[in-house]
């Protein structure tokens, strides 16, 4: 019990503590972390270790952790800067092990800062995983989730509204803002953080439906789910808000489906799609006003207005995506003279970090630098690109094909494992699969996965909906009750 508190206080506390992209919030996340692991390992009288060991993430994760570590130590490349000049270039390294690049920007190595982000979300993962033993622990933690990014959310929306041009909360830590909100300092990335904890809610109000549930189960969700939607409206995220007006379609319909699939009421039926049809001309409404004042919609109306197509609508992120196809064709070799070890760096990675340093020498056109707000007041300067605003690309560049294909591999055996299970007629769980698929399909576009706390709900909600399944295989009945709408049987 001990280890099931401490691990929800754990993922209660994630999105309030500056979205893990500091240092200085890695490192007590991390402590936390290990905290509730121990703790849920340490308390467990039914073999925690053995429920470990069943776990393919639990082995991945090490093995890639391990990667990590020898990438970072084992360097090909190296940056340094010295104000507008720099002094970059290959040196030595054992080409038939992984490599990775090494700045001295920062006092702590940046490839050090990213391994700690993948093992917060590795240890968080693990702990849950321990805590995961009956289906009332997987709503147990949907609640947990959801509620308090409810109320992180509307303490977002709150200091929003009373000081909508104040950089108070990162200022004091962090200089260098860009657009921040709530507890991350850019915008986007809260967006996708609510997003998948509004998955939760989404589920827990699907799974009240379905069991013709009443009062607060169905009530708290549906309440939740409006507070957490008006935050985001508020953050001015118009990705995470479009991607989350898809879920929720998308999850209305599946629902739906099998709502119909199942024998239930046609008149209920009905009812969800006027319920859907009003929230999404509700919403439309509401975000008309914030596509005109955004930097998405000026792009479009730019685009249509000199006859331009998806590249002028994609700005400068779609310059970024092609920068690194680029370096991915060339195995991040800046003179493109292929030498031996370019092609063991293409199949186990160039580093961690390493686009963000090496994009900074790449041959271009185009200037990639950035302008980046800063607390102080009346400063404006420029910084260099850090990520390709493609997740997808970026890990395959500096994690190499194999990696690349290992995590393509777990999504397939994770989607035939639910559709084994039984997905289709367990609404919880269909929910939760639906929105890692959309958070994976909005990390295509922009910087989502490589935020410490996005990266560790993602795979968190993953292996939710996984063992959900598990546990109903195993001897639950469902817990939908769709087919007893009509004969009462």
């Amino acid at each position: 019990m001990a280890g099931k508190i401490l691990t929800a206080f754990l993922f209660a506390v994630l999105g309030a503590f500056f979205g893990g992209n500091r240092i200085f919030s890695l490192v007590p996340l991390s402590a936390l972390a290990c905290a509730a692991f121990s703790v849920s390992l340490l308390s467990d009288s039914r073999g925690g270790l053995g429920i470990l060991s069943r776990f393919p993430p639990f082995w991945i994760g090490m093995l890639f952790l391990a990667h990590l570590a020898v990438q970072t130590s084992n360097v090909w490349f190296v940056y340094e800067p010295h104000g507008l000049y720099n002094t970059s270039g290959q040196v030595p390294f054992c080409e038939f092990l992984p490599a990775g690049v090494h700045s001295g920007i920062k006092e702590f190595d940046s490839a050090w800062e990213t391994f700690l982000k993948f093992f917060l979300a590795w240890v968080s993962l693990c702990a849950i995983r321990l805590n995961l033993r009956t289906r009332r622990d997987c709503l147990f933690f949907a609640r947990a989730i959801f509620y308090s990014a409810v109320v992180i959310s509307a303490a977002a929306a709150a200091y929003q509204t009373l000081w909508p041009q104040s950089h108070m909360i990162w200022g004091i830590f962090d200089r260098n803002l860009g657009v921040p909100y709530g507890g991350f300092f850019y915008k986007n990335q809260m967006g996708a953080y609510m997003i998948l904890c509004g998955t939760c809610g989404l589920a827990l109000f699907a799974r009240a439906l379905c069991k013709r549930e009443r009062g607060r189960d169905l009530f708290l969700p549906a309440a939740g789910l409006a507070l957490l939607s008006g935050s985001l409206l508020m953050s001015g995220s118009f990705g995470a808000l479009c991607v989350w007006g898809a879920e929720a379609l998308v999850a209305a319909a599946a629902f739906s489906a099998v709502f119909a699939i199942r024998g239930g009421s046609v008149k209920r039926l009905a009812l969800i799609f006027a319920a859907c049809l009003a929230a999404l001309c509700v919403a439309a409404a509401a975000a008309a006003p914030l596509l005109a004042e955004s930097a998405v919609g000026k792009r479009i109306e730019r685009a249509f207005d000199g006859g331009g197509g998806f590249a002028e609508m994609a700005g400068k992120r779609g310059e970024f995506r092609m920068l690194a196809r680029d370096m991915i064709k060339n195995c991040g070799t800046v003179d493109c003279r292929y030498r031996s070890g370019d092609i063991s760096r293409a199949i186990l990675g160039n580093g961690a970090n390493s686009f963000a340093y090496i994009s900074r020498i790449w041959p271009k056109d185009v200037s990639y630098g950035m302008s980046e707000y800063s607390a102080a007041p009346d400063t404006l300067r420029l910084t260099v690109l850090e990520n390709a605003h493609c997740d997808i690309l970026q890990f395959l560049f500096e994690y190499g094909a194999l990696w690349f294909a290992v995590a393509a591999g777990m999504l397939i055996f994770w989607l035939a494992a639910l559709f084994r299970r039984g997905a289709l007629s367990r609404p919880f769980a269909l929910v939760l699969a639906i929105g890692v698929l959309s958070v994976l399909f909005y990390s295509y576009f922009d910087i989502i996965l490589y935020n410490a706390v996005v990266l560790t709900f993602f795979l968190t909600l993953a292996a939710m909906a996984n063992e959900y399944l598990r546990l109903s295989e195993n001897g639950g009945r469902p817990h939908c009750k769709c087919s007893q709408t009509i004969s009462g049987r």
